[in-house]
Formats: structure tokens, sequence, C-alpha cells
């Protein structure tokens, strides 16, 4: 287990582990109550409060999941290059909401230099909290 989140609200604890997996427990009933099988380990969970996020970061992306709906809201793809003459970055976030947009894709949206992720992480998520239902 590389990570652990605790949701209050939902009585809930997420795992992030190296098989790529990501399981949800419930608390009360001491049972895995689903899985996520992603695409590489994750290795740092995190929760936010409000707006009411759970935030999945592997070495290459950071993903935003819906804890109450279990949905994954977003990933923000990292590029991991270390060449620091490369203005044309490839990091992107890509918005899994459909907005009534059934052609299934994805809007995306590329990231400047990579020293502002930390503030395009913040703007995601408030982003996302904006976007969803009340």
């Amino acid at each position: 287990v590389n990570s652990l989140v605790y949701i209050d609200v939902l009585n809930e604890v997420w795992s992030a582990s190296d098989d790529n997996t990501v399981r949800i427990w419930n608390v009360h009933e001491r049972k895995c109550k689903k899985i996520l099988c992603l695409e590489s380990p994750i290795k740092i969970l995190a929760y936010s409060k409000s707006p009411r996020l759970v935030l999945l970061a592997s070495s290459s992306s950071i993903i935003s999941y819906d804890p109450f709906l279990t949905k994954k809201l977003s990933t923000l793809e990292i590029n991991n290059t270390n060449n620091n003459n490369n203005n044309n970055n490839n990091n992107k976030i890509i918005n899994n909401n459909n907005n009534n947009n059934n052609s299934g894709t994805h809007n995306t949206k590329n990231l400047g230099n990579s020293s502002h992720l930390t503030e395009e992480i913040v703007n995601l998520v408030i982003v996302e909290s904006k976007n969803r239902p009340s």
C-alpha cells in the first residue's frame, strides 16, 4: 500500500497500491466495495473536503475523482521530460465530463511551464468544483 485516505462523510478508506489499483473500503463492514483499475501505480492519494474530490497521483498523471459517484472527473497528464529548453511542453488536462456531448471526445488543455503545475492543479480542482451539479 502506497497511500491511504479516509473519507469521513462516506465512512470509506481509499488505498492505493503498486498493482495499479485503488481499493475503496467500507469501514463499518470492513469490506472492499470497489476496485479502480488504473494504467499505472498510484503513489499518493489526497482528499479535499471542499470541493469534495479525491486526487490520485502517479508518476505520470493526477486524476480527480468524485468520491460520492466514484466517477473520474479529469486527468492531468504530466510530461516528465527534463529538457529545460523545451518550450513545447506536452502536459495537458483531460476533462472527462461529457457536458451533454455524446461524441465521446475529451476537452484538453495544454499546460505551460511545468513549474506552474501546482497552480494548474489548484485551478483544476476549482474548475471541477464549479462544474459539479449541486
